[in-house]
């Protein structure tokens, strides 16, 4: 019998696959990113790496219903990787003076 939460799983599975891989994104978001917020990703590479884990190795069989939680530091490294790539191809402009590439003041 189809429930309704078993269509969703079987349909997310793709999604799934991609959150198994959180703790690769954060190790490259770590090296991409500045100093200042790269010890909340190694912290953030550890609780993914864990929670990953047990819920992969130590499972009677895996399962994918339990890597719900891994969506929000898969999310912050994305936008980790996203905001470090969009600083290096759109320079800064300031909006009174119009000065391109010119760091913020103050």
């Amino acid at each position: 019998m189809k429930t309704i939460t078993r269509q969703y799983y079987l349909a997310s599975w793709p999604f799934f696959l991609l959150l198994l891989h959180c703790p690769l994104a954060l190790l490259l978001a770590a090296v991409v990113t500045r100093p200042s917020p790269r010890e909340f990703l190694w912290f953030l590479v550890l609780i993914a790496s864990v929670q990953i884990g047990v819920v992969q190795m130590l499972e009677v069989e895996p399962s994918t219903r339990y890597l719900h939680p891994a969506t929000v530091p898969f999310a912050v490294a994305i936008g980790v990787c996203a905001g470090r790539f969009l600083q290096r191809t759109i320079p800064f402009q300031d909006s009174k003076s119009g000065d391109k590439g010119a760091a913020p003041s103050g």
